[in-house]
């Protein structure tokens, strides 16, 4: 499964166009899971156990998947797979080094105001599942912005 999953994924990024401008590159991935994965995801995702509510989020409406949940350690492998690391590596212009995946669940009413991530975090890559026309995050090129690179 881990193979199909890795494969999908590749697919996924080199069917979609790298966007490289104002020191930043992105691209808008489109169906990155196989099914199989993509089923085993939304089976964890619904079972609310699998989860916690990390301390400085206490106050917001989300939680964070178990570290030591069996899919949190697939999708680790999966992520650190060579194949992966060299797509990013070739098309980012950049090393990859430790991969460390999280896997949020966002409820109604939380929402996350504009912000710069933590300088140590060189890609992150960020799916969402839903059928909302609108789901995801707009990135801008710095915080007085006012139109997003998307």
């Amino acid at each position: 499964m881990i193979k199909k999953t890795v494969s999908s994924i590749i697919n996924s990024l080199e069917n979609s166009k790298v966007h490289k401008g104002n020191g930043h590159i992105y691209q808008n991935l489109q169906n990155v899971f196989d099914e199989e994965f993509k089923n085993e995801l939304l089976d964890t995702i619904g079972q609310e156990n699998n989860f916690t509510v990390e301390h400085l989020q206490k106050n917001q409406a989300r939680a964070k998947l178990k570290h030591d949940n069996a899919l949190q350690n697939k999708l680790k492998i999966i992520f650190s797979h060579s194949q992966i690391k060299k797509f990013i590596q070739k098309n980012y212009d950049m090393n990859v080094g430790d991969v460390v995946p999280s896997v949020w669940i966002d409820s109604e009413g939380y929402n996350l105001p504009r912000h710069t991530d933590d300088g140590s975090i060189a890609v992150a890559m960020q799916i969402y599942l839903g059928t909302a026309r609108n789901l995801g995050t707009q990135l801008y090129t710095n915080m007085e912005s006012k139109e997003p690179l998307a």
